[in-house]
């Protein structure tokens, strides 16, 4: 039942949207998201780290950031190429697309707490999430200035 509420809260969310109200609803369960559930998600996930088990993985760890880095950023940018836009914007995408963190953060909680993935898995998954996160905006800076 548990797996089924994120579902059910999406669907009243659907429904939600069609009232008059729903623009303060969205700003207050906003509010309330990034002051109180946002930071106990992250804290869940770190809780999930062991760095002891990371020691003798650092060189899957830098490959996987790279592999990341490089397939987000360069399917992004072939699909900005594909829908028409000049290679300094694709770029501009491709390196924005980098940092999905929220979604990566996700299925990893959902891999650990379904046994997909074991602990020490989930450890190295979000590093590469983090490290390709703070890599972004270092992608998209130069590249969003030429725009």
């Amino acid at each position: 039942m548990s797996s089924l509420l994120p579902l059910i809260a999406f669907v009243i969310g659907i429904f939600l949207r069609k009232t008059l109200i729903a623009d303060q609803i969205f700003e207050n369960t906003n509010r309330v998201g990034q002051w109180i559930f946002y930071p106990m998600f992250f804290g869940s996930i770190g809780l999930n780290v062991s760095i002891r088990q990371l020691n003798n993985k650092i060189v899957a760890i830098v490959l996987f950031i790279l592999l990341a880095i490089i397939t987000k950023f360069v399917g992004s940018w072939i699909g900005a190429k594909i829908s028409g836009l000049n290679d300094t914007a694709a770029k501009a995408i491709g390196a924005g697309m980098v940092s999905r963190v929220e979604m990566a953060l996700v299925i990893t909680q959902i891999g650990l707490s379904s046994q997909v993935i074991s602990a020490a898995v989930s450890g190295e998954l979000i590093l590469v999430i983090i490290f390709s996160t703070l890599i972004a905006p270092n992608l998209m800076k130069p590249l969003f200035a030429n725009i």
